[in-house]
């Protein structure tokens, strides 16, 4: 059993270390990303990539909000408006 327990621990430190080397991962904040309000943050490579804060619907960005883009871990840019199916219009 004392190997039960350490193998299982090797699995979940390993699916931590690949979640965090993950391409892209996607993390709402506040609220509710799915049908309502919310704040949804990107992550790149483990850093900060873009965040939404706005409304959604069926996950998307659907509604009033605003889009921030970052680059290196610094504000590039942004968007405030009215998005529709994840596109800024």
């Amino acid at each position: 059993m004392k190997f039960h327990g350490i193998n299982l621990l090797l699995v979940i430190l390993l699916l931590d270390v690949c979640m965090l080397r993950s391409p892209k991962a996607r993390a709402c904040e506040e609220g509710d990303c799915q049908n309502a309000r919310g704040k949804l943050i990107i992550y790149e490579n483990g850093v900060k990539k873009d965040v939404y804060t706005g409304e959604f619907r069926n996950s998307q960005y659907n509604g009033n909000g605003s889009f921030i883009i970052f680059k290196d871990g610094k504000r590039i840019s942004q968007f405030d408006g009215t998005f529709q199916h994840n596109k800024y219009n």
